[in-house]
């Protein structure tokens, strides 16, 4: 079966059905532009709550943000999955090929070394990954499996539950965003605070894959840092609603949750 992956590049690739929920958070610089209090403050609570209902989950670190959060970063995510989110958090389909291996190459190897363990895979920035031979450039920099194909907002190359099918291409396992239920929005944190309170009702029983960003879980005057009108938009239901709407994710797949690496080895295993 051939997919689309780039620029107009078709890949063959083989699919498998696999069990299990992943739950992927993504730590970047606060609403995706600078600093990183939303991290400091929201990140321990999330572990601890993590934990309650015991399940691991999948962080995708902005390597770059090491030198101002490892510390809360090491203590908090113990017993989780750590992998890449590349390293100044820079939309990867605005660099050039070299630029966005380098990013890829060298965000592994910064979290390796301090979280002192391999790094498998990738999540572009924005869910933006790089024109061309994007595959290649994952095996280059090192990764096994990747999470980038998807969009933050309603579209078509979010899965829907029932047709969610991990990828491979090339080598590379690929786990691509999913849907809710009824059509093509993503099953993420900001989906459900921005369509509260319909949302939490539009939850398939055969997701398998749910993402957040830290921030959206702190305080919402975080969000300053956006311009006015796209603050009011991508805010809304930021902080103490964020949190009611993650724990009941929680309550409904935290039970069947494990890391993308996990499910990467469960694609492999049953190729």
């Amino acid at each position: 079966m051939a997919c689309q992956a780039g620029a107009g590049q078709i890949v063959e690739q083989g699919e498998m059905a696999i069990q299990g929920f992943a739950i992927t958070v993504e730590v970047a610089p606060d609403w995706g532009v600078s600093g990183v209090q939303g991290t400091l403050s929201a990140l321990p609570r999330l572990c601890e709550r993590l934990a309650a209902h015991q399940a691991r989950a999948t962080f995708f670190v902005t390597a770059g943000m090491l030198e101002e959060c490892g510390a809360t970063l090491r203590r908090s995510l113990a017993g989780h999955e750590v992998a890449s989110h590349g390293l100044s958090h820079r939309p990867m389909d605005g660099l050039m090929e070299l630029d966005a291996l380098a990013e890829m190459r060298d965000s592994r190897l910064r979290l390796e070394d301090y979280f002192g363990k391999a790094v498998r895979g990738f999540r572009a920035p924005f869910l933006r990954p790089a024109p061309g031979d994007w595959w290649r450039l994952l095996r280059q920099a090192g990764y096994s499996y990747d999470s980038s194909m998807g969009s933050l907002t309603p579209s078509r190359l979010n899965i829907y539950p029932t047709l969610w099918k991990a990828e491979v291409h090339e080598g590379i396992v690929e786990l691509p965003m999913t849907t809710l239920r009824g059509g093509w929005a993503p099953f993420d944190l900001a989906a459900l605070r921005q369509m509260h309170p319909l949302g939490m009702r539009l939850m398939h029983p055969e997701a398998r894959m749910f993402s957040l960003r830290v921030h959206e879980l702190a305080s919402r005057k975080l969000a300053r840092v956006l311009p006015l009108r796209r603050r009011l938009i991508l805010s809304r239901g930021a902080g103490p609603r964020a949190w009611k709407l993650l724990e009941k994710v929680l309550s409904h797949y935290g039970a069947r949750a494990m890391t993308c690496l996990e499910m990467a080895e469960q694609a492999r295993a049953t190729r």
